[in-house]
């Protein structure tokens, strides 16, 4: 936002001097990025008058003028008579007119990388500097016409001669123009204005602000019958508010005074005609983005031309095409809000107008268009169709939609004033949301204190808030705060918080000061510190930490075997391929291990801890916005032969964790066909198992694909955490063996279609007997064979560990307990011990 300090101080005077301005805009208002000496690009360029102006006796396209510079400059040779001779090509010179003139020493000002004006001989002519255009000053575009200067739109005093004066100080523009970063203002609309600019500054200096009679609140402005057009909000809450006035009679639409054109040129606004321009004035001004058509045009591009036509605020349709200002041509294939006659759109809305509606010399009538946007479509509106305008960088701030009357009516008047029209009928589409409500915040002085570290009484609060137009009350403790018309950012106590701590001389000036706190530790966040075990133990097992991104394409969710339509989506995604929440993390941990497998990696170990989201069934808070799901999936990859290798090494992992948090597991098969979770659904049909401790279910783990070489497991991090909590203090005490150990190994041939999970739960029961005679064992399974003779039957191998805590094994006891072991698979699993 660039502000031009002598246009500002036509709005305050501010009691400091520039410097310290400057310093406290840094630091209350907004960073400062840049600030120009404007008066510099102007030095040496004076008014002057043409005394004579006669064709060049060698040029046809040349005139030889006399000026009158009111010996301003001592650079340039004189005749006798004090006039200075200058050639000029301009079509519009001729004597008594007043123009610009750049005396040789001076530079043109639209030229960054030129040098020094000097007298030079122009067909046997020597010309004394040159008389500038409107372009060659920096206004504009127009490098074929002199600068005419009006002496009635200048600063300088009434009555006074213009001629000899400092162009720079005739036009304000010996002055300061400063740059505050855009960003410092994105939750304040009114700041894209000089007139909130000059509020906060009217406020942080404790001047006088010379509010503008016309910037005001008046929802009571009569709004005319729709004799000429008919104004209409097909998207009532994207566009709660749309005004339309005609401006007929125009009889001089052409260049602006020098004046405005200074003005604008001065804050980086290109000027471009006496209409579009005042649009542009009103909004740097107000901050309020107003557009201007030609009506006439308008009423030919519509089908109802006869009878008062239409304009209409509308979503785009797709296929629809539209012309802009720019050049650009937009097909619509993503809904955009457009201004439309009844058949076509003419404008993209709060972004830029249509060619075909255009302003220029010939128009007599244009339909002045004032509106209120919603901020977050047009955002996504001007990323999608790269299209960026001054108008959209206020309107995607929040404009207030209270102030369109007032702007509306003073531009209308500005353009009748200048372009000798006249303005008339006015009509309105209003909907609800294009009303001002106000609406009062609560607050208390210790509650402002305390956040701030000050010592302010409600009075100084209230104080501060009064310079920048809240209206206040005190009630008791309690400040009730309502903010003016233009604040759409003020909704909490905390924004209040914030405003005194700006006001109160900047957050630069607040003493730091460290808050009391017990000395007490925190009590501990038992779900973190799970998560921490679970990291240091599956890293202790060989695995590698992994983080993946919670947001994933639709595609990868259905490549996982999950409905999309059961993953919540992005409104706004940071990238174009991840539109939705993941519900599971194994799918992320499987693509990062093919990753590595690409690399050449054969046998590794990847785990994350992280959180999932699903719609159903519905995981949401009070407010209907997602739970974290906490998750902790693990994937393997094995190169090796045997297609449970990979399983089994992600089994022996997830035991080892279970162990290790005090749990023993329990795999049960999941049945093929049967319905599934979200989180089941990557694993192979029929080749996983549900993972319980207990009678509690905390997740599932099986083959990723069929060959067998990706397998993994996922469970409920927060599950597991409330399974370890109800298990306390029910572990019985077991002291470590002071007797030895002894080992045996078990092959149990069992017919194929037999499930391990069965076979054992079937040794674990008959272990149990073991275990009531005094005996400790622990049995683990070593492998699964399927010989290339036996194709109905698999053996498979276990070790078995048995020892007692109160005397040394005696011979045969551990070959008991396996023969044991044997018949009670023989019996309830078919099974034969293989010797």
């Amino acid at each position: 936002m660039k502000v031009n300090l002598a246009w500002l101080a036509e709005l305050v005077d501010p009691t400091v001097d520039e410097r310290e301005l400057l310093r406290r805009i840094n630091t209350q208002l907004g960073e400062i990025e840049s600030v120009e000496d404007l008066g510099a690009k102007y030095d040496g360029a004076l008014i002057v008058k043409v005394v004579e102006a006669k064709p060049h006796p060698d040029a046809d396209k040349l005139s030889c003028c006399l000026i009158d510079d009111g010996k301003g400059s001592s650079s340039a040779k004189r005749r006798p008579d004090g006039l200075v001779e200058v050639v000029c090509g301009a079509p519009n010179v001729r004597a008594g007119m007043l123009a610009v003139w750049l005396p040789p020493g001076s530079v043109v000002p639209a030229d960054d990388k030129g040098g020094a004006i000097s007298a030079k001989e122009i067909r046997g002519v020597l010309s004394q500097g040159m008389l500038a255009s409107a372009g060659e000053l920096d206004f504009g575009a127009d490098s074929d016409s002199i600068a005419e200067v009006d002496p009635s739109r200048t600063v300088l005093p009434a009555g006074s001669d213009p001629v000899g004066a400092a162009f720079a100080a005739a036009f304000n523009l010996a002055t300061t123009v400063i740059d505050i970063e855009n960003k410092m203002f994105t939750h304040r609309p009114d700041c894209f204005g000089l007139l909130g600019v000059a509020r906060e500054i009217a406020a942080i200096t404790k001047s006088e602000l010379k509010r503008p009679a016309w910037y005001r609140l008046d929802e009571t402005e009569p709004v005319d019958e729709g004799k000429v057009i008919k104004v209409e909000s097909q998207c009532p809450q994207l566009v709660p508010r749309l005004r339309a006035v005609v401006i007929d009679g125009l009889s001089g639409v052409g260049e602006s005074d020098l004046l405005t054109a200074a003005r604008l040129s001065s804050v980086g606004i290109k000027p471009v005609n006496n209409i579009v321009d005042i649009t542009n004035y009103a909004m740097y001004l107000s901050g309020q983005p107003t557009h201007a058509f030609d009506l006439d045009k308008l009423r030919g591009l519509s089908a109802d031309r006869d009878q008062p036509f239409s304009l209409i605020a509308r979503e785009s349709r797709p296929g629809e095409q539209l012309r802009l200002l720019n050049g650009k041509t937009l097909t619509f294939d993503q809904p955009a809000i457009v201004i439309a006659t009844a058949d076509r759109p003419v404008a993209l809305g709060g972004i830029m107008g249509g060619a075909e509606t255009e302003v220029d010399s010939g128009t007599k009538a244009i339909l002045l268009e004032c509106a209120n946007f919603d901020m977050y479509n047009l955002r996504r509106t001007t990323m999608h169709y790269g299209v960026f305008s001054e108008a959209a960088t206020r309107f995607t701030k929040g404009q207030s939609p209270a102030q369109i009357p007032s702007v509306a009516a003073w531009a209308s008047e500005l353009i009748a004033e200048a372009a000798g029209g006249k303005a008339g009928e006015t009509c309105e589409a209003l909907a609800e949301g294009g009303r001002f409500k106000p609406s009062s915040v609560s607050t208390t002085p210790d509650f402002v204190n305390d956040l701030l570290g000050s010592q302010l009484t409600a009075m100084e609060i209230a104080a501060l808030l009064e310079a920048v137009e809240f209206e206040t009350a005190l009630n008791g403790e309690n400040l009730e705060a309502v903010p003016p018309f233009w604040r759409t950012d003020i909704g909490i106590p905390e924004d209040i918080v914030e405003e005194i701590g700006r006001l109160n001389g900047g957050y630069a000036s607040l003493t730091p000061v460290l808050p009391s706190r017990p000395i007490r530790p925190p009590a501990a966040d038992e779900l973190l510190e799970l998560r921490s075990k679970i990291r240091h133990r599956l890293a202790s097992a060989g695995a590698s930490e992994v983080m993946g991104y919670s947001f994933v394409a639709d595609d990868f969710v259905s490549a996982a075997g999950q409905n999309p339509d059961n993953s919540f989506r992005l409104a706004n995604r940071l990238n174009p391929g991840l539109q939705v929440y993941r519900q599971s993390l194994t799918p992320s941990v499987l693509a990062l291990a093919a990753g590595n497998r690409r690399l050449g990696y054969k046998d590794f170990a990847l785990f994350e801890v992280g959180c999932a989201h699903r719609k159903n069934p519905p995981v949401v808070d009070g407010e209907g916005l997602p739970l974290d799901l906490q998750r902790t999936a693990f994937v393997c990859h094995r190169s090796g032969s045997g297609s449970g290798l990979a399983f089994y090494t992600a089994r022996r992992c997830l035991d080892l964790l279970a162990a290790g948090l005090g749990l023993t597991l329990d795999y049960r098969l999941l049945p093929a066909g049967g319905t599934r979770l979200p989180v089941q659904q990557p694993y192979v049909d029929g080749r996983s198992a549900e993972i319980y401790a207990g009678n509690q279910l905390l997740g599932v783990a099986g083959l990723l694909e069929p060959a067998g070489r990706y397998a993994g497991w996922e469970i409920d991090t927060a599950v597991l955490l409330q399974t370890i909590t109800a298990a306390a203090g029910k572990t019985a005490y077991q002291a470590l063996a002071k007797y030895p150990k002894s080992s045996q190994d078990l092959t149990l041939k069992v017919p194929l279609p037999t499930a391990f999970a069965d076979l054992n739960k079937v040794l674990a029961t008959s272990l149990a007997t073991a275990g009531q005679q005094g005996f400790a064992a622990d049995l683990r399974p070593l492998g699964i064979f399927q010989p290339e003779t036996a194709a109905a039957s698999k053996n498979v191998s276990f070790r078995l560990t048995v020892w007692r805590g109160d005397r040394t094994l005696q011979r045969g006891e551990v070959s008991a307990i396996v023969d044991a072991l044997a018949k009670a698979a023989a019996k309830d699993c078919g099974a034969s011990r293989v010797v």
